[in-house]
């Protein structure tokens, strides 16, 4: 409120009834008898149960994936033609992002949304997928070496712990992310006692995109998303220049001295509590749009650029670039 001063956040009443039939047929509200068991230890009300993720979202963000992974690629050839005059080499390989062993060697589910979307998406044969951003290590140990929370004890079966997909090159100590108990953005019950109480996860951890920590049996659940997770602290408009600060996807500054935010919805208009990340199918056709649009340019070894690159989301001129668009 006023209304008159979030005009992106009101939509008229056929809208909100065509998204509830898009759930219907995406799969992530589905419907059984009122006295069966839910199927994924998820939320059920009455015959509802809200799935935590749906196989048309895998397939969505494999989608996505490889709009991202053309965009460099069609850069890429661009800029090696310049160099060598050859821009006929291959761009792909026929390997997935990562195999089911090496998701197995790092303890991970095979039934979650990260499993799926890695064990489907094709690895390309450039290495960074934006500013300082690294594909994930091809080799199983590799992999598994590279999770924070792979010996992090899970209190059920229904809890999935956070990914770390594409972490930050690492230079030091300049590009871990803090994960001290009143900064950590992974929520669900026992994750901080866990984690802060014996010291098995480190209070520093590799900056990157990292998917959420669920516990299916929570309210108002989703494993499609992700969290950015930042090596410096964004400014919310605190120390930026008059019209700067990054925002979220309803207009508003992210938080003040935090790491995590950008990218990130805020108030969504058709429900689910602000808290809950944004889908990482939209980060990705957010990040290809940045690309073939020159905001990030391209080079032999893919997007170029550190992880400080996305300081940009704090000013002026570039805020808007780092902001995904409001939607369901």
């Amino acid at each position: 409120m006023p209304v008159l001063a979030h005009p992106e956040l009101w939509y008229p009443l056929e809208t909100i009834l065509s998204q509830w039939i898009h759930l219907l047929r995406l799969g992530k509200a589905v419907a059984s008898r009122h006295d069966a068991p839910s199927r994924l230890h998820s939320e059920k009300i009455g015959p509802w149960e809200w799935q935590p993720y749906s196989k048309a979202q895998v397939a969505g963000c494999v989608e996505a994936w490889n709009c991202l992974c053309h965009a460099i690629e069609e850069r890429r050839r661009v800029t090696i033609t310049a160099i060598t005059g050859d821009g006929s080499g291959r761009s792909n390989t026929e390997q997935p992002l990562l195999t089911s062993a090496a998701m197995d060697e790092a303890l991970f589910p095979k039934s979650c949304f990260v499993h799926e979307f890695v064990t489907r998406a094709r690895r390309p044969l450039f290495l960074r997928i934006a500013p300082g951003l690294l594909l994930p290590p091809v080799d199983a140990a590799g992999f598994a070496a590279a999770q924070a929370s792979t010996q992090l004890p899970r209190e059920s079966d229904a809890q999935i712990l956070p990914v770390c997909l594409f972490s930050a090159a690492w230079e030091g100590s300049h590009y871990e992310a803090d994960l001290t108990a009143s900064s950590c953005p992974f929520h669900f019950e026992g994750y901080h006692s866990a984690t802060y109480a014996h010291g098995e996860l480190p209070s520093r951890i590799p900056a990157g995109v990292y998917s959420e920590a669920i516990d299916r049996n929570s309210y108002d659940i989703a494993e499609e998303v992700f969290r950015l997770l930042l090596p410096y602290n964004l400014s919310g408009g605190a120390w930026s220049d008059a019209g700067g600060g990054a925002r979220k996807s309803d207009g508003s500054l992210v938080t003040p001295d935090t790491m995590n935010e950008l990218f990130q919805h805020g108030y969504k208009p058709f429900g689910g509590d602000y808290y809950r990340p944004q889908r990482l199918e939209h980060l990705l056709d957010h990040w290809s749009r940045l690309v073939a649009d020159g905001v990030w340019s391209v080079g032999p070894d893919g997007v170029e650029g550190t992880i400080e690159r996305f300081r940009e989301a704090d000013t002026p001129a570039r805020w808007r670039e780092y902001m995904i668009p409001p939607t369901w």
